[in-house]
Protein backbone atom coordinates (compact mmCIF):
# COMPACT_ATOMS: atom_id res chain seq x y z
CA UNK A 1 0.00 0.00 0.00
CA UNK A 2 2.82 2.40 0.89
CA UNK A 3 4.51 1.62 -2.41
CA UNK A 4 1.26 2.36 -4.29
CA UNK A 5 0.84 5.67 -2.46
CA UNK A 6 4.44 6.59 -3.23
CA UNK A 7 3.89 5.81 -6.92
CA UNK A 8 0.76 7.97 -7.00
CA UNK A 9 2.56 10.85 -5.31
CA UNK A 10 5.46 10.50 -7.74
CA UNK A 11 3.07 10.56 -10.71
CA UNK A 12 1.36 13.68 -9.37
CA UNK A 13 4.74 15.34 -8.87
CA UNK A 14 5.73 14.54 -12.45
CA UNK A 15 2.44 15.98 -13.77
CA UNK A 16 2.79 19.19 -11.74
CA UNK A 17 6.41 19.50 -12.88
CA UNK A 18 5.34 19.16 -16.52
CA UNK A 19 2.58 21.70 -16.04
CA UNK A 20 5.09 24.04 -14.43
CA UNK A 21 7.36 23.87 -17.49
CA UNK A 22 4.45 24.75 -19.80
CA UNK A 23 3.43 27.67 -17.57
CA UNK A 24 7.03 28.93 -17.43
CA UNK A 25 7.31 28.85 -21.22
CA UNK A 26 3.94 30.53 -21.75
CA UNK A 27 4.58 33.31 -19.20
CA UNK A 28 8.06 33.88 -20.63
CA UNK A 29 6.77 34.26 -24.18
CA UNK A 30 3.87 36.55 -23.19
CA UNK A 31 6.09 38.63 -20.91
CA UNK A 32 8.62 39.14 -23.71
CA UNK A 33 5.83 40.17 -26.10
CA UNK A 34 4.44 42.68 -23.57
CA UNK A 35 7.89 44.15 -22.92
CA UNK A 36 8.57 44.49 -26.67
CA UNK A 37 5.12 46.07 -27.10
CA UNK A 38 5.84 48.69 -24.40
CA UNK A 39 9.44 49.40 -25.45
CA UNK A 40 8.40 49.78 -29.08
CA UNK A 41 5.76 52.32 -28.05
CA UNK A 42 8.42 54.32 -26.18
CA UNK A 43 10.97 54.20 -28.99
CA UNK A 44 8.45 55.07 -31.73
CA UNK A 45 6.58 57.68 -29.64
CA UNK A 46 3.44 55.56 -29.75
CA UNK A 47 3.25 54.92 -33.49
CA UNK A 48 3.97 51.20 -33.07
CA UNK A 49 0.75 50.82 -31.06
CA UNK A 50 -1.17 51.09 -34.33
CA UNK A 51 0.19 47.72 -35.41
CA UNK A 52 -1.95 46.05 -32.72
CA UNK A 53 -4.52 48.66 -31.65
CA UNK A 54 -6.99 50.57 -33.85
CA UNK A 55 -5.05 53.45 -35.48
CA UNK A 56 -7.63 56.17 -34.75
CA UNK A 57 -5.96 57.80 -31.74
CA UNK A 58 -9.09 59.85 -30.96
CA UNK A 59 -11.43 56.85 -30.70
CA UNK A 60 -10.17 55.22 -27.48
CA UNK A 61 -12.92 53.83 -25.18
CA UNK A 62 -15.61 54.86 -27.67
CA UNK A 63 -17.40 51.49 -27.81
CA UNK A 64 -18.50 52.30 -24.27
CA UNK A 65 -19.18 56.02 -24.59
CA UNK A 66 -20.96 55.84 -27.96
CA UNK A 67 -23.46 53.38 -26.53
CA UNK A 68 -23.76 55.38 -23.31
CA UNK A 69 -24.72 58.42 -25.39
CA UNK A 70 -27.54 56.43 -27.00
CA UNK A 71 -29.36 56.52 -23.67
CA UNK A 72 -29.89 60.27 -24.06
CA UNK A 73 -32.89 59.54 -26.31
CA UNK A 74 -34.37 56.84 -24.11
CA UNK A 75 -34.70 54.36 -26.96
CA UNK A 76 -31.25 53.09 -28.00
CA UNK A 77 -32.68 51.42 -31.09
CA UNK A 78 -33.72 54.67 -32.76
CA UNK A 79 -30.59 54.26 -34.90
CA UNK A 80 -30.60 50.45 -35.22
CA UNK A 81 -28.05 49.70 -32.50
CA UNK A 82 -26.27 46.36 -32.81
CA UNK A 83 -26.17 45.55 -29.06
CA UNK A 84 -28.72 43.37 -27.20
CA UNK A 85 -31.14 45.19 -24.91
CA UNK A 86 -29.51 43.92 -21.71
CA UNK A 87 -26.47 46.05 -22.59
CA UNK A 88 -28.65 49.17 -22.57
CA UNK A 89 -30.15 48.25 -19.21
CA UNK A 90 -26.56 48.43 -17.95
CA UNK A 91 -25.78 51.65 -19.84
CA UNK A 92 -29.08 53.13 -18.67
CA UNK A 93 -28.01 52.61 -15.07
CA UNK A 94 -24.61 54.19 -15.81
CA UNK A 95 -26.34 57.11 -17.56
CA UNK A 96 -28.39 57.83 -14.44
CA UNK A 97 -25.12 58.54 -12.61
CA UNK A 98 -24.43 61.54 -14.84
CA UNK A 99 -25.04 65.06 -13.50
CA UNK A 100 -28.26 66.89 -14.33
CA UNK A 101 -29.66 68.83 -16.11
CA UNK A 102 -28.80 66.75 -19.15
CA UNK A 103 -27.85 68.97 -22.07
CA UNK A 104 -27.97 68.09 -25.80
CA UNK A 105 -24.21 67.52 -25.89
CA UNK A 106 -24.83 64.35 -23.89
CA UNK A 107 -26.03 62.77 -27.12
CA UNK A 108 -22.40 62.77 -28.24
CA UNK A 109 -20.10 60.01 -27.01
CA UNK A 110 -16.99 62.19 -27.30
CA UNK A 111 -18.57 64.76 -25.00
CA UNK A 112 -19.36 62.05 -22.46
CA UNK A 113 -15.79 60.80 -22.56
CA UNK A 114 -14.72 64.25 -21.31
CA UNK A 115 -17.27 64.13 -18.48
CA UNK A 116 -15.77 63.17 -15.12
CA UNK A 117 -18.82 61.24 -13.83
CA UNK A 118 -19.06 59.21 -17.04
CA UNK A 119 -15.33 58.46 -17.08
CA UNK A 120 -15.23 57.50 -13.38
CA UNK A 121 -18.07 55.03 -14.00
CA UNK A 122 -16.12 53.50 -16.89
CA UNK A 123 -12.92 53.27 -14.81
CA UNK A 124 -14.75 51.54 -11.94
CA UNK A 125 -16.28 48.99 -14.33
CA UNK A 126 -12.86 48.23 -15.87
CA UNK A 127 -11.17 47.83 -12.50
CA UNK A 128 -13.91 45.52 -11.22
CA UNK A 129 -13.70 43.38 -14.34
CA UNK A 130 -9.91 43.12 -14.34
CA UNK A 131 -9.80 42.26 -10.62
CA UNK A 132 -12.57 39.67 -11.09
CA UNK A 133 -10.77 38.08 -14.04
CA UNK A 134 -7.51 37.98 -12.06
CA UNK A 135 -9.19 36.35 -9.05
CA UNK A 136 -11.02 33.81 -11.22
CA UNK A 137 -7.77 32.83 -12.92
CA UNK A 138 -6.22 32.42 -9.47
CA UNK A 139 -9.24 30.39 -8.33
CA UNK A 140 -8.99 28.05 -11.30
CA UNK A 141 -5.23 27.54 -11.00
CA UNK A 142 -5.23 27.37 -7.17
CA UNK A 143 -7.78 24.56 -7.26
CA UNK A 144 -5.34 22.54 -9.39
CA UNK A 145 -2.32 23.56 -7.28
CA UNK A 146 -0.49 24.80 -10.37
CA UNK A 147 3.01 26.26 -9.92
CA UNK A 148 3.69 29.90 -10.88
CA UNK A 149 -0.05 30.60 -10.86
CA UNK A 150 0.24 34.18 -9.61
CA UNK A 151 2.63 35.09 -12.45
CA UNK A 152 0.29 33.39 -14.92
CA UNK A 153 -2.68 35.45 -13.69
CA UNK A 154 -0.68 38.67 -13.96
CA UNK A 155 0.48 38.12 -17.54
CA UNK A 156 -3.02 37.09 -18.64
CA UNK A 157 -4.65 40.31 -17.42
CA UNK A 158 -1.96 42.17 -19.41
CA UNK A 159 -2.20 40.02 -22.54
CA UNK A 160 -2.90 41.53 -25.95
CA UNK A 161 -6.66 40.90 -26.28
CA UNK A 162 -7.22 42.29 -22.75
CA UNK A 163 -5.37 45.49 -23.67
CA UNK A 164 -7.34 45.74 -26.92
CA UNK A 165 -10.68 45.14 -25.18
CA UNK A 166 -10.06 47.83 -22.57
CA UNK A 167 -8.77 50.30 -25.18
CA UNK A 168 -11.97 49.82 -27.15
CA UNK A 169 -14.10 50.03 -24.01
CA UNK A 170 -16.06 47.05 -25.26
CA UNK A 171 -18.69 45.39 -23.09
CA UNK A 172 -17.13 42.03 -23.93
CA UNK A 173 -14.89 42.67 -20.91
CA UNK A 174 -17.92 42.23 -18.63
CA UNK A 175 -19.28 39.30 -20.64
CA UNK A 176 -15.90 37.57 -20.54
CA UNK A 177 -15.59 37.94 -16.74
CA UNK A 178 -19.04 36.37 -16.36
CA UNK A 179 -18.23 33.58 -18.83
CA UNK A 180 -15.01 32.83 -16.98
CA UNK A 181 -16.99 32.63 -13.72
CA UNK A 182 -19.29 30.07 -15.35
CA UNK A 183 -16.39 27.99 -16.66
CA UNK A 184 -14.81 27.93 -13.19
CA UNK A 185 -17.94 26.84 -11.31
CA UNK A 186 -20.44 25.18 -13.70
CA UNK A 187 -19.34 21.77 -12.43
CA UNK A 188 -19.12 22.74 -8.74
CA UNK A 189 -20.53 20.43 -6.09
CA UNK A 190 -21.81 23.54 -4.31
CA UNK A 191 -25.34 23.91 -5.70
CA UNK A 192 -25.58 27.64 -4.99
CA UNK A 193 -22.27 28.32 -6.69
CA UNK A 194 -23.26 26.19 -9.67
CA UNK A 195 -26.58 28.00 -10.06
CA UNK A 196 -24.77 31.34 -9.73
CA UNK A 197 -22.55 30.29 -12.65
CA UNK A 198 -25.66 29.59 -14.73
CA UNK A 199 -26.96 33.10 -14.04
CA UNK A 200 -23.53 34.56 -14.84
CA UNK A 201 -23.44 32.89 -18.26
CA UNK A 202 -27.06 33.91 -18.93
CA UNK A 203 -26.11 37.55 -18.32
CA UNK A 204 -22.97 37.17 -20.47
CA UNK A 205 -25.07 35.76 -23.32
CA UNK A 206 -27.56 38.58 -22.86
CA UNK A 207 -24.71 41.04 -23.35
CA UNK A 208 -22.81 39.46 -26.26
CA UNK A 209 -24.90 36.42 -27.39
CA UNK A 210 -22.07 34.04 -28.37
CA UNK A 211 -20.97 33.19 -24.78
CA UNK A 212 -24.16 31.10 -24.76
CA UNK A 213 -22.18 28.42 -26.63
CA UNK A 214 -20.16 27.73 -23.49
CA UNK A 215 -23.38 26.47 -21.93
CA UNK A 216 -22.77 23.23 -23.83
CA UNK A 217 -20.16 22.41 -21.20
CA UNK A 218 -22.93 21.96 -18.63
CA UNK A 219 -24.69 19.23 -20.62
CA UNK A 220 -22.51 16.42 -19.32
CA UNK A 221 -23.16 15.26 -15.77
CA UNK A 222 -26.16 17.42 -14.89
CA UNK A 223 -29.81 16.44 -14.57
CA UNK A 224 -32.36 17.36 -17.23
CA UNK A 225 -34.49 19.64 -15.02
CA UNK A 226 -31.46 21.69 -14.00
CA UNK A 227 -30.41 22.15 -17.62
CA UNK A 228 -33.94 23.15 -18.67
CA UNK A 229 -33.98 25.79 -15.94
CA UNK A 230 -30.59 26.99 -17.15
CA UNK A 231 -31.91 27.43 -20.71
CA UNK A 232 -35.07 29.23 -19.53
CA UNK A 233 -33.04 31.68 -17.44
CA UNK A 234 -30.78 32.38 -20.42
CA UNK A 235 -33.71 33.05 -22.75
CA UNK A 236 -35.35 35.36 -20.21
CA UNK A 237 -32.18 37.40 -19.66
CA UNK A 238 -31.87 37.91 -23.41
CA UNK A 239 -35.49 38.63 -24.38
CA UNK A 240 -37.15 40.46 -21.46
CA UNK A 241 -34.89 43.58 -21.61
CA UNK A 242 -36.10 44.25 -25.19
CA UNK A 243 -39.57 44.98 -23.80
CA UNK A 244 -38.14 48.01 -22.02
CA UNK A 245 -37.48 49.48 -25.48
CA UNK A 246 -40.45 48.52 -27.62
CA UNK A 247 -40.68 44.74 -27.42
CA UNK A 248 -40.62 42.81 -30.69
CA UNK A 249 -39.99 45.95 -32.76
CA UNK A 250 -36.76 46.55 -30.86
CA UNK A 251 -35.71 42.95 -31.52
CA UNK A 252 -36.22 43.57 -35.23
CA UNK A 253 -34.25 46.82 -34.99
CA UNK A 254 -31.46 45.01 -33.16
CA UNK A 255 -31.22 42.31 -35.82
CA UNK A 256 -31.12 44.83 -38.66
CA UNK A 257 -28.52 46.85 -36.75
CA UNK A 258 -26.42 43.74 -36.21
CA UNK A 259 -26.46 42.98 -39.96
CA UNK A 260 -25.63 46.58 -40.85
CA UNK A 261 -22.73 46.72 -38.39
CA UNK A 262 -21.34 43.42 -39.70
CA UNK A 263 -21.39 44.80 -43.25
CA UNK A 264 -19.83 48.07 -42.06
CA UNK A 265 -17.10 46.34 -40.06
CA UNK A 266 -16.35 43.98 -42.94
CA UNK A 267 -16.14 46.98 -45.29
CA UNK A 268 -13.34 48.53 -43.20
CA UNK A 269 -10.84 46.00 -44.56
CA UNK A 270 -9.14 42.97 -43.05
CA UNK A 271 -7.31 44.71 -40.21
CA UNK A 272 -7.91 43.48 -36.62
CA UNK A 273 -10.37 40.91 -37.99
CA UNK A 274 -9.97 37.27 -36.91
CA UNK A 275 -13.04 35.71 -38.51
CA UNK A 276 -12.90 32.85 -40.98
CA UNK A 277 -14.15 35.31 -43.59
CA UNK A 278 -11.05 37.45 -43.00
CA UNK A 279 -8.69 34.46 -43.23
CA UNK A 280 -10.25 33.26 -46.48
CA UNK A 281 -10.22 36.73 -48.03
CA UNK A 282 -6.61 37.31 -47.03
CA UNK A 283 -5.59 34.40 -49.23
CA UNK A 284 -8.08 35.36 -51.95
CA UNK A 285 -6.55 38.86 -52.01
CA UNK A 286 -3.10 37.35 -52.60
CA UNK A 287 -4.34 35.65 -55.78
CA UNK A 288 -6.45 38.65 -56.84
CA UNK A 289 -9.87 37.19 -55.97
CA UNK A 290 -10.80 39.40 -52.99
CA UNK A 291 -14.52 39.41 -52.14
CA UNK A 292 -15.63 42.72 -50.61
CA UNK A 293 -18.91 41.30 -49.31
CA UNK A 294 -19.31 39.03 -46.26
CA UNK A 295 -19.20 35.36 -47.21
CA UNK A 296 -21.82 33.03 -45.76
CA UNK A 297 -19.79 30.13 -47.09
CA UNK A 298 -16.72 31.18 -45.08
CA UNK A 299 -18.81 31.47 -41.89
CA UNK A 300 -20.36 28.05 -42.59
CA UNK A 301 -16.89 26.53 -43.01
CA UNK A 302 -15.79 28.08 -39.71
CA UNK A 303 -18.87 26.64 -37.98
CA UNK A 304 -18.40 23.19 -39.51
CA UNK A 305 -14.71 22.96 -38.59
CA UNK A 306 -15.46 24.12 -35.05
CA UNK A 307 -18.23 21.54 -34.65
CA UNK A 308 -15.98 18.76 -35.97
CA UNK A 309 -13.25 19.76 -33.51
CA UNK A 310 -15.77 19.79 -30.65
CA UNK A 311 -17.34 16.43 -31.50
CA UNK A 312 -14.03 14.63 -31.97
CA UNK A 313 -12.42 16.02 -28.80
CA UNK A 314 -12.21 14.02 -25.60
CA UNK A 315 -10.08 16.47 -23.58
CA UNK A 316 -12.10 19.23 -21.97
CA UNK A 317 -9.72 22.02 -23.02
CA UNK A 318 -10.07 21.04 -26.67
CA UNK A 319 -13.86 21.21 -26.47
CA UNK A 320 -13.63 24.64 -24.84
CA UNK A 321 -11.21 25.78 -27.55
CA UNK A 322 -13.64 24.54 -30.20
CA UNK A 323 -16.44 26.64 -28.70
CA UNK A 324 -14.18 29.70 -28.63
CA UNK A 325 -13.14 29.22 -32.25
CA UNK A 326 -16.79 29.07 -33.33
CA UNK A 327 -17.43 32.36 -31.49
CA UNK A 328 -14.53 33.99 -33.35
CA UNK A 329 -14.78 32.39 -36.79
CA UNK A 330 -18.51 32.48 -37.55
CA UNK A 331 -19.21 36.27 -37.45
CA UNK A 332 -18.10 38.16 -40.56
CA UNK A 333 -16.11 40.51 -38.35
CA UNK A 334 -14.39 39.58 -35.09
CA UNK A 335 -12.20 42.30 -33.58
CA UNK A 336 -8.98 41.39 -31.77
CA UNK A 337 -10.76 41.65 -28.41
CA UNK A 338 -12.68 38.47 -29.28
CA UNK A 339 -9.40 36.57 -28.80
CA UNK A 340 -9.88 37.14 -25.08
CA UNK A 341 -12.08 34.02 -25.15
CA UNK A 342 -9.01 31.82 -25.70
CA UNK A 343 -7.85 32.54 -22.16
CA UNK A 344 -10.50 30.03 -21.03
CA UNK A 345 -9.27 26.99 -23.02
CA UNK A 346 -5.69 27.97 -22.11
CA UNK A 347 -6.54 27.62 -18.40
CA UNK A 348 -8.17 24.23 -18.95
CA UNK A 349 -5.13 23.19 -21.02
CA UNK A 350 -2.65 24.15 -18.31
CA UNK A 351 -4.80 22.43 -15.67
CA UNK A 352 -4.87 19.17 -17.64
CA UNK A 353 -2.90 16.54 -15.71
CA UNK A 354 -2.35 14.69 -19.00
CA UNK A 355 -0.74 17.72 -20.64
CA UNK A 356 1.44 16.73 -23.58
CA UNK A 357 5.20 16.94 -23.14
CA UNK A 358 5.40 18.69 -26.50
CA UNK A 359 5.13 22.48 -26.33
CA UNK A 360 3.32 23.05 -29.64
CA UNK A 361 0.00 24.13 -28.16
CA UNK A 362 1.71 26.26 -25.50
CA UNK A 363 3.58 28.24 -28.16
CA UNK A 364 0.47 28.61 -30.31
CA UNK A 365 -1.56 29.90 -27.34
CA UNK A 366 1.19 32.44 -26.60
CA UNK A 367 1.04 33.79 -30.17
CA UNK A 368 -2.74 34.14 -30.03
CA UNK A 369 -2.64 36.09 -26.76
CA UNK A 370 0.46 38.24 -27.37
CA UNK A 371 0.31 41.96 -28.29
CA UNK A 372 2.31 41.58 -31.50
CA UNK A 373 4.26 44.51 -32.93
CA UNK A 374 4.60 43.86 -36.66
CA UNK A 375 4.58 45.84 -39.93
CA UNK A 376 1.50 46.04 -42.14
CA UNK A 377 0.89 43.26 -44.64
CA UNK A 378 1.13 45.65 -47.60
CA UNK A 379 1.31 42.78 -50.10
CA UNK A 380 -2.39 42.31 -49.22
CA UNK A 381 -3.37 45.88 -48.31
CA UNK A 382 -2.20 47.15 -51.71
CA UNK A 383 -4.81 45.09 -53.55
CA UNK A 384 -7.90 45.72 -51.36
CA UNK A 385 -9.82 48.82 -50.19
CA UNK A 386 -9.39 49.43 -46.47
CA UNK A 387 -9.67 51.87 -43.59
CA UNK A 388 -8.16 49.40 -41.13
CA UNK A 389 -4.93 47.95 -42.57
CA UNK A 390 -4.11 44.28 -42.16
CA UNK A 391 -0.93 43.74 -40.13
CA UNK A 392 1.42 40.78 -40.36
CA UNK A 393 0.54 40.06 -36.72
CA UNK A 394 -3.19 39.76 -37.45
CA UNK A 395 -2.47 37.51 -40.43
CA UNK A 396 -0.11 35.41 -38.29
CA UNK A 397 -2.71 34.94 -35.53
CA UNK A 398 -5.36 33.97 -38.11
CA UNK A 399 -2.99 31.35 -39.53
CA UNK A 400 -2.16 30.11 -36.02
CA UNK A 401 -5.87 29.68 -35.22
CA UNK A 402 -6.24 27.66 -38.42
CA UNK A 403 -3.19 25.52 -37.65
CA UNK A 404 -4.26 24.96 -34.05
CA UNK A 405 -7.77 23.81 -34.93
CA UNK A 406 -6.57 21.34 -37.53
CA UNK A 407 -3.79 20.12 -35.23
CA UNK A 408 -6.48 19.42 -32.62
CA UNK A 409 -8.61 17.54 -35.15
CA UNK A 410 -5.58 15.58 -36.38
CA UNK A 411 -4.56 14.64 -32.83
CA UNK A 412 -8.16 13.63 -32.05
CA UNK A 413 -8.29 11.32 -35.06
CA UNK A 414 -4.93 9.75 -34.18
CA UNK A 415 -6.07 9.18 -30.56
CA UNK A 416 -9.25 7.46 -31.72
CA UNK A 417 -7.35 5.24 -34.15
CA UNK A 418 -4.91 4.19 -31.42
CA UNK A 419 -7.77 3.47 -29.01
CA UNK A 420 -9.46 1.06 -31.43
Amino acid sequence: MDMLNNNVLHLKAVCVSEQGRHIKLFTLLISCAIIIFLLSAIVTHGSSLKSYLVPDVHDTFMDYFNMLSNMYYGDPYYNHSNYPALCFIFWGIMFEALPTPIVPEYADGFYLRQNMAAMVGFIIVCILCVVTIYELIREKTDSEHLPHRRLLAIVLVFCGPMIFCIERGNILLIAFALTLFFCCFYNSNDTKLRYASYVALSIAAGLKIYPALFGLLAIRGHNFKELCGFVVVGVLFFTIPFFAYGGFNSISDFLSGYIESSDLGRGQGLGYNHSMDSLVNSFLAIIGKYNQYPSVIASAIGLLVGVVAYITSEELWKRVFSLAIICVWVPSFSYTYSLILFIIPLLFYLCDRQINQKYTYTVLFSIILSPLVTPNADFINNVIPYNLPLSVGTLLVNCVLFVMVFTIIKDNVVQRIHSV
